[in-house]
């Protein structure tokens, strides 16, 4: 790293910082999540169906919006990551040896949002 010059140092630190963001978000939404599945549950026994439906319709709207944040930042994380394996041949090296299907960042960004959309979907479903 002594060797680096301001630009690889600065795009390196974008991506770490990028992914800090990422996972940062990721903590916050499933924090959020649980308050949610908590509160829907509390709610379905005291038998206040607005209170339900309205507490059913927030987590539905945090997952959405997770997802469409998590799809920008996967969309800048990737563009980043492309410069990086450019500039730096190790970590391009690194990447591909331990290259799995799907990345974590696409599982964080895409598919736990999706799963919490599909899931309150359903109690929507199942409540109608």
């Amino acid at each position: 790293m002594n060797n680096w010059t301001d630009g690889q140092k600065g795009l390196w630190e974008f991506l770490l910082h990028a992914e800090t963001i990422l996972t940062d978000r990721t903590n916050f939404f499933l924090l959020a999540q649980s308050v949610f599945i908590t509160a829907m549950l509390l709610s379905k026994t005291s038998n206040e169906k607005i209170l339900f439906d309205l507490i059913i319709g927030g987590g539905l709207m945090v997952s959405i919006l997770w997802l469409l944040l998590g799809v920008k930042m996967y969309i800048r994380l990737h563009g980043i990551v492309h410069e990086v394996k450019k500039f730096f041949p190790e970590y391009k090296e690194l990447v591909t040896v331990h290259d799995f299907p799907i990345s974590s960042n696409s599982i964080i960004a895409f598919l736990l949002p999706i799963i919490f959309i599909g899931g309150w979907l359903t109690v929507i479903e199942i409540n109608l």
